[in-house]
């Protein structure tokens, strides 16, 4: 488990390196058209919740890297402040929920009171996408056509990686290249059915918030987390989806003994 945890860090960290490098050469005025920071991802949305999920885990793991306490706060600050660098106020949101959620877990009084902090996830999952569908036109039209696609066919959904010929058939984003939805709720939905999405939710939030009697896989609900909250206005790349079954495993695991 220590092994995997630290295999995700190191690996972040070689994408701050990278990122570090890309920022020396940043033009300052592309940033209000897209160009941002973003490692070795191609894109600033995913470097940024990679980089919050590495934060998080150095914050509520601190003991554990290393004994001199300073070396632990410039890890924390340096990814706090690649988080910042990396533009992604998606990052930004689901660090602060994530954080807000475990700190307050450490709280006696709400240790007692554990389901109201559950019950917070999905408020909080309505109010943003609420916030974000009437703010941005983007996904707002490929939310629709999503709503639209899955309508057709609720079931059994179009298959993998249809989404481009399903578009295309039914005449919706016409004169669009779109292969994802920029949202993993909606792709999933989309591409395998409701019955499908709605297992795969369920189990994936249960998981996440498992009774564990390892201290350890902390760390792994963490990635859980920031994997399911930033997928409502993201989708992911493959190693994130490896990065998520990983962290499910552990869990489990963890959960059963």
């Amino acid at each position: 488990i220590k092994v995997a945890m630290f295999g995700f860090i190191f690996f972040t960290f070689i994408n701050i390196f990278l990122a570090s490098l890309q920022l020396i050469t940043l033009d300052t005025e592309l940033i209000p058209a897209g160009q941002y920071i973003n490692g070795g991802f191609g894109q600033s949305n995913f470097f940024g919740a990679t980089v919050a999920s590495l934060a998080l885990i150095l914050i509520f793991n601190f003991p554990q890297f290393s004994r001199i306490k300073i070396i632990n706060i410039i890890l924390i600050l340096g990814s706090l402040l690649f988080l910042i660098l990396s533009f992604s106020y998606t990052a930004w949101i689901v660090f602060l929920f994530i954080f807000i959620f475990f700190a307050t877990l450490q709280i006696k009084y709400f240790q007692k009171r554990k389901k109201y902090i559950y019950l917070s996830i999905p408020i909080f999952i309505i109010l943003s996408l609420l916030y974000v569908y009437n703010n941005d036109l983007s996904r707002k039209l490929y939310w629709d056509s999503a709503l639209e696609l899955i309508r057709l066919r609720p079931i059994l959904g179009w298959g993998p990686d249809t989404i481009i010929n399903s578009l295309r058939d039914n005449s919706l984003l016409v004169g669009r290249l779109v292969d994802r939805m920029h949202n993993l709720y909606l792709d999933i939905a989309v591409m395998f059915g409701l019955p499908f999405f709605v297992c795969a939710t369920i189990l994936s939030y249960v998981l996440a918030i498992a009774k564990s009697q390892l201290k350890e896989v902390s760390w792994a609900k963490i990635l859980i987390l920031t994997f399911l909250l930033s997928g409502l206005v993201l989708t992911k790349s493959i190693y994130h989806y490896l990065e998520f079954c990983l962290a499910l495993g552990i869990v489990s695991f963890s959960a059963r003994r």
